[in-house]
């Protein structure tokens, strides 16, 4: 891998005798006045002000260079194409008459040919440096490179002859920013005399290609790119590991008659899960699909195995086709289940925040979108084990990632094997020791979780736990204590010192669940005080439990927890059989 970058003004790039070719994949010219208003704004700066301007990032490809003379244009390519434009326009001021005859004109005149087109011995024209992609190329050839000189009637008949062919709105707005560069500097040199005029145009063309300056980042493929940067900005629009891989696959599909029908593919796919999930859709179905990669490496991993037109289509298509599924786990209402407790065990898993089972619940989708009543299962299945690993046993997700790749990618009918790596890692034993000293944070979804279905083993199928909402965890032993009655009995200072006081607090074993109202009447009271509200102002049967203690101390917490603990290894158990 070779990768160099530098900065340069745009002179220097565009003296290469090189043809800067945008690829077919690439999206089309799309700058409208405003992003042409911002850099004609910026020449202004930098006329002003005497000072350079950072034009922003070119990624040019050279894989080619030295067989066809050719450079792709990976990134920058609206910026390219309007410097293009610009330089266009002009040449169109150059040679009009008031200006043509004027000293140093011409020289200029023939400086930006020979930046913007290839030339003979003589100096006549052979071909343009600038290569669109197949959308624009057309009418940028005809409009732009030969068309630029051209009376109105001679340019509307071009437009008209796209237009008749249903050819010209894809590439409307490269007219749009040739006639509105145009107007702006006719406007800025209006009123002025011609050596005003032409000094004016002189500055315009000095400032854009020499005080416009950019980063150029030169690879030998497309693809190394990506590992060196994460995102590129072209006036605002992200370059990320989504395009790039987008961009190779269109490569591939760019010239075959259902290109239209797999790019509108793609772009159902980006608005089933919106923008923000993409990138992490995709790595989950590589790693469930083909093999384990991280977010840095995802681009090269499908560059390396994405090698034609039928594998990209076939991609594309999987893509698609699982994104509504992939899309359930972020809303599991979005009407691609109707089994309520599967509905219910995905909504718990986005709601605890873990997607380290994504692929093994994207194999599961793929495998058994007609029994819902498995895929629950499983979910419940891939749930109960994340919340033993990750939130009471702390282990690290990125320790097994590659392990869950290879359970998504060997997931069959019998689960056994699924089941057994779960146990592996967070065995009943080793769960249960790490609930007994289980400190929580009160506040977060997991606790909340944890009682909620604690609770429900206490009462039949039919419960259903209340929303976070309307419930509240209540610290039996109260969070503010007053430690100057230490003295007194019954006050919880006879009972907990400070540091045994801050060790206890968030023990899960001195939580339980009470309404809003209910906790309001427990607050910082005595333990036989709560007694009371625990028994008569809550329905929860956990909370009722506390009423079998005659006091509340370290003792009674830690028997407490206990208990939970060894229920827990039920309510969370990683036995296929044993998941209702």
């Amino acid at each position: 891998m070779k990768i160099s970058a530098h900065g340069k003004n745009l002179q220097k790039i565009l003296a290469e005798r090189v043809t800067y070719e945008i690829p077919d994949y690439q999206r089309p010219y799309s700058w409208t006045k405003h992003e042409l208003e911002d850099m004609l704004n910026d020449l202004d700066v930098t006329i002003t002000s005497e000072t350079n301007h950072y034009f922003g990032t070119f990624v040019f490809n050279e894989e080619r260079k030295k067989s066809d003379n050719v450079i792709e244009v990976i990134d920058g390519q609206q910026r390219m194409t309007t410097v293009a434009i610009f330089l266009y326009v002009l040449r169109y001021l150059y040679s009009q008459p008031r200006f043509s005859t004027m000293e140093g004109v011409e020289h200029r005149r023939n400086k930006l040919k020979e930046y913007l087109e290839f030339l003979d011995e003589d100096g006549q024209t052979i071909g343009s440096k600038f290569r669109l992609g197949d959308v624009n190329r057309e009418f940028f050839d005809k409009y732009i490179v030969e068309g630029w000189a051209k009376e109105a009637t001679e340019k509307e008949a071009i437009v008209k002859s796209f237009e008749n062919r249903k050819l010209f709105n894809a590439s409307k707005s490269i007219k749009t920013a040739f006639e509105f560069i145009q107007k702006k500097i006719d406007d800025r040199i209006a009123g002025l005399n011609d050596a005003e005029a032409i000094q004016q145009i002189k500055q315009l063309n000095d400032a854009i290609l020499k005080d416009f300056e950019v980063v150029e980042i030169v690879v030998e493929q497309d693809g190394d790119a990506f590992l060196i940067f994460e995102t590129l900005n072209d006036r605002g629009l992200e370059l990320s590991s989504v395009d790039l891989i987008k961009n190779k696959l269109f490569k591939y599909c760019a010239h075959h008659r259902d290109f239209e029908e797999l790019k509108d593919k793609w772009l159902d796919m980006i608005r089933t899960l919106d923008n923000s999930v993409v990138k992490k859709y995709l790595r989950h179905y590589w790693i469930a699909t083909y093999e384990h990669t991280t977010h840095q490496g995802l681009f090269k991993s499908v560059r390396d195995r994405v090698t034609d037109y039928s594998f990209a289509k076939r991609l594309i298509l999987d893509l698609h086709n699982l994104s509504q599924y992939y899309g359930a786990l972020i809303n599991p209402h979005n009407g691609c289940f109707t089994n309520q407790k599967l509905i219910v065990v995905l909504e718990e898993m986005r709601s605890l925040g873990f997607d380290l089972l994504h692929p093994i619940l994207l194999s599961a989708f793929r495998k058994f979108n007609n029994d819902e009543t498995k895929l629950y299962k499983i979910a419940r299945l891939c749930l109960n084990f994340l919340l033993r690993y990750i939130t009471v046993m702390k282990e690290k997700p990125s320790n097994i990632e590659k392990e869950v790749g290879e359970c998504a990618r060997n997931l069959d009918n019998d689960l056994t094997q699924l089941a057994a790596v779960f146990i592996k890692h967070a065995k009943d034993a080793e769960f249960k020791e790490s609930m007994k000293l289980l400190t929580v944070n009160y506040s977060s979804y997991s606790t909340y979780f944890i009682l909620a279905e604690y609770e429900h083993s206490l009462h039949n199928e039919m419960w259903i736990a209340p929303e976070r909402k309307y419930v509240t965890v209540e610290h039996i032993l109260p969070q503010v204590i007053d430690f100057d009655k230490s003295n007194e009995v019954g006050e919880w200072a006879n009972k907990f010192s400070q540091e045994e006081h801050d060790v206890y607090l968030n023990r899960l074993g001195n939580l339980t669940l009470l309404g809003p109202s209910p906790q309001g009447k427990a607050g910082n009271r005595r333990f036989e005080d709560k007694l009371r509200v625990y028994q008569n102002d809550t329905s929860m049967l956990m909370t009722h439990e506390l009423t079998n203690y005659a006091t509340w101390g370290i003792e009674q917490i830690e028997d407490r927890q206990e208990k939970m603990a060894e229920k827990a290894v039920d309510i969370f158990t990683l036995d296929y059989s044993h998941v209702k």
